[in-house]
């Protein structure tokens, strides 16, 4: 008797059309948050969430210096202005903070032009289309759960709606990827040259995390777009 009334709970609650898209617009929506919170803060795996990151050997028993960039943060690891010539150069740790204010009580050099290159790519490069994709798809599943049966003029809207925040959030995993890729062989083709006239390579490297998220939430999200615009069939119950 039991299994019978589980199996009609799950028939009934859990495998309807509601908990179905329910459970992967949470996901996408949640994987595009943390997305754009990569950087900002350590933890989470938060910063391996990065778009680039840029890296210099070091120089005369220097430790080498790293920048991760983010959407909204950056990490960054820089030897401190006493740090003593080496021949065993221990990088020094990640220090995770937003772009727009950068730690007080620090010994990031905010000047140095690697962490310079790294500011003016993250404000001309990156653009945060997942900012706009996401809000977007959630406002438009929520306008299209309401008007999905009754039809008429805003039930198309809604459709379009979710078509336009499913094409927003594709073209900001794309452009993410292709920018990322663009600046790795463009630093393959220089030769990873010194970078504000000092004797360090220069390495850029596309961050695989944040686009492998990103590929996958917008996934998630052009499906419940196509399925919406099928009329969402294969369930009994739901939207």
């Amino acid at each position: 008797m039991l299994p019978l009334l589980v199996l009609s709970f799950f028939r009934r609650r859990i495998l309807t059309k509601t908990f179905f898209i329910s459970l992967l617009t949470f996901i996408a929506l949640l994987i595009y948050l943390f997305t754009l919170l990569g950087c900002i803060g350590k933890g989470a795996g938060m910063e391996n969430l990065y778009w680039v990151r840029i890296s210099q050997n070091g120089t005369a028993g220097q430790p080498p210096v790293e920048v991760r960039i983010g959407y909204y943060g950056l990490c960054a690891s820089f030897p401190p202005n006493t740090t003593k010539p080496s021949e065993d150069a221990v990088p020094a740790p990640l220090e995770c903070f937003p772009s727009d204010s950068p730690p007080g009580l620090s010994d990031i050099p905010m000047s140095h032009p690697v962490l310079a290159s790294a500011l003016i790519l993250q404000k001309s490069s990156l653009i945060p289309i997942p900012a706009l994709a996401a809000p977007l798809y959630l406002v438009s599943l929520i306008y299209y759960s309401i008007f999905h049966n009754r039809g008429g003029r805003n039930a198309k809207a809604s459709k379009i709606l979710l078509a336009t925040s499913a094409a927003l959030g594709m073209a900001g995993a794309l452009c993410a990827l292709t920018s990322a890729k663009a600046l790795h062989e463009i630093g393959m083709l220089l030769g990873h040259q010194a970078v504000g006239g000092g004797e360090g390579e220069v390495m850029i490297q596309a961050g695989s995390w944040e686009g492998a998220a990103l590929c996958v939430a917008a996934g998630i999200h052009l499906f419940v777009a196509m399925y919406a615009a099928c009329g969402m069939p294969g369930f009994r119950r739901g939207f």
